[in-house]
């Protein structure tokens, strides 16, 4: 009797819904200022180098080089392609065939290599200019950049453009005790499109500010 009552009450409780958790509102938007711009700008340009430029990047290219080298040595080693065997008044004649087939592949390879590499320098150092003309201006008139994070989205003000989203517009975040890194498929795929700085902000504002951003946009901490 009392066995069958507690599956009574069990069946019962569950019926109802519970209560979501209640998240406290925030009171203020989150304001964080950037004074030292130099600084700011020229970690948000290491990481970007490291993320699209780093020596993993070259490891495609490495094999490539690496296979033209291979197929060139065996192509001027071997002396031949191609072994072609044919019958003359019943007897078998071997014809041995050079056409340069691995020694032309491994040319090919090893070129495409070389050119990709000089691309992939040029890109680094075009990216390096463009970082730096953005940084040049942002110093050249701002003493300071800033932050504004509230409940429904983030705001970017400077003395030479601001701009305001909504979380939504994010795919997806991740937020560590120093930086809120907020990505965008329309960006780069796996690089955050914004990185604002949490160094200044206390445990509790971070854990409010990281259950409002995950009540609308993924959250991959």
């Amino acid at each position: 009797m009392i066995y069958l009552l507690t599956l009574v009450l069990k069946y019962v409780t569950n019926s109802y819904p519970r209560p979501l958790a209640v998240i406290r509102k925030m009171e203020q938007p989150i304001k964080i200022k950037i004074l030292d711009i130099d600084s700011y700008y020229k970690q948000m340009e290491k990481n970007f180098l490291q993320h699209f430029y780093s020596n993993k990047t070259l490891i495609p290219i490495l094999i490539f080089f690496g296979i033209g080298i291979f197929l060139l040595i065996s192509g001027f080693m071997s002396g031949y392609d191609l072994e072609v065997t044919t019958f003359k008044n019943g007897e078998e004649e071997t014809t041995l065939k050079n056409y340069g087939i691995s020694i032309g592949i491994g040319c090919g390879l090893i070129l495409y290599a070389i050119l990709k590499f000089i691309d992939n320098r040029k890109s680094k150092n075009a990216t390096k200019l463009l970082h730096n003309i953005k940084r040049n201006n942002e110093k050249r008139v701002n003493k300071k950049v800033e932050f504004e994070l509230s409940e429904n989205g983030i705001y970017f003000s400077s003395n030479l453009y601001n701009w305001k989203k909504k979380w939504e517009y994010y795919d997806y975040f991740k937020m560590t005790n120093n930086s809120l890194n907020l990505y965008s498929n329309s960006y780069y795929s796996g690089f955050p499109e914004i990185v604002v700085p949490l160094n200044n902000l206390n445990s509790e504002q971070i854990e409010l500010l990281n259950k409002h951003i995950s009540r609308k946009v993924k959250n991959y901490s």
